[in-house]
């Protein structure tokens, strides 16, 4: 699964319910759920290098491969990782209980359960099987 962030930064998980996975159900992520950046250099700042041969500036992530910024108003070589909006995440939740909200909104909050989630692939003529 897939924990995307909202334009207004509140992460939630699509989960596909439905015939053929048609519709969808959003869990909001509260806090302690929001999962971890696939880079751990995301949202900082970060010294670039020249290269040897062409003595440009490598605007790369040295863990990640993806293309840097340049920060404005910073010193040259200077270049920021940009955020991902996707991130994932794992199933089961350990700690975790799923509440409804007065406006009918789907929560993901502490607690002492462990949410799971079960996925039956559905086949046609007794060819389903489970995910």
């Amino acid at each position: 699964m897939e924990a995307r962030r909202n334009e207004r930064g509140f992460w939630f998980v699509n989960i596909p319910r439905g015939p053929h996975d048609r519709d969808s159900v959003r869990l909001w992520l509260s806090r302690p759920f929001v999962p971890a950046p696939r880079c751990p250099l995301e949202g900082q700042q970060i010294q670039a290098q020249r290269s040897a041969l062409s003595g440009r500036w490598i605007n790369d992530c040295p863990k990640c491969g993806r293309s840097l910024r340049a920060v404005e108003g910073a010193p040259e070589g200077v270049y920021l990782h940009p955020e991902c909006p996707v991130r994932d995440f794992p199933f089961p939740v350990r700690g975790a209980d799923i509440r409804r909200t007065e406006k009918g909104s789907l929560v993901l909050v502490p607690g002492k359960g462990t949410v799971h989630l079960v996925m039956i692939a559905s086949g046609f003529r007794g060819a389903a099987h489970s995910v």
